[in-house]
């Protein structure tokens, strides 16, 4: 893992890495004008030995050819939880995280609630093209939207999101009012009537 992976795969091609010069950013991860060459390599090691560790920890790509529904079938067996649960955690499928588990559940017109083991073989075939769809919209909506150079302001709200971030606002798809649950610093989105 080099610095600037994401990036990179984000991107499609090399972002060359700028120094952060922003008091409020996070000291951790973004070295400033004024550290030192060692200070700034001290970063740079401990950036790469969290991305490794982060990578090495993920679940399987979902926009990889391999991940199948009976991949995803197998993730799903014996689990009793709520199947936002699952595409929220990065160590059982990466990438899905809590906006886009939202926007996933949507697709699939699944409730976040749906507990993983009542789920039925045509619920895993809607669970995984909604994977697969979603994934690949917002990576081909993220990539147009940053094509001259790395997005300035990410977010996990987005306008043209169909549910999260969308509370109190209609359903895109029957006008029911969108719903939210908090917990934390997150929050869960749905259509009450066609999830």
């Amino acid at each position: 893992v080099e610095r600037g992976w994401f990036q990179k795969s984000f991107l499609g091609r090399d972002v060359p890495y700028q120094w952060c010069d922003d008091e409020d950013q996070d000291r951790d991860f973004h070295p400033g004008p004024d550290d030192t060459l060692a200070e700034a390599v001290d970063l740079y090691q401990r950036e790469i030995a969290a991305s490794a560790s982060f990578i090495a920890a993920a679940g399987p790509d979902p926009l990889d050819p391999s991940f199948t529904r009976d991949t995803l079938a197998g993730l799903l067996e014996g689990r009793r939880t709520q199947i936002k649960g699952v595409l929220r955690d990065q160590a059982t499928i990466a990438g899905g995280g809590n906006a886009y588990s939202d926007e996933i559940l949507f697709e699939a017109q699944l409730s976040p609630f749906t507990l993983t083991q009542k789920l039925s073989d045509a619920d895993v075939k809607k669970l995984f093209d909604a994977i697969r769809k979603t994934l690949t919209d917002w990576v081909e909506r993220l990539r147009a939207d940053s094509r001259e150079k790395f997005p300035e302001k990410v977010t996990a709200f987005r306008a043209d999101m169909a549910t999260h971030g969308k509370y109190g606002e209609p359903c895109p798809r029957c006008g029911s009012k969108i719903q939210r649950i908090r917990y934390g610093s997150n929050e869960t989105n749905y259509c009450p009537k066609c999830q």
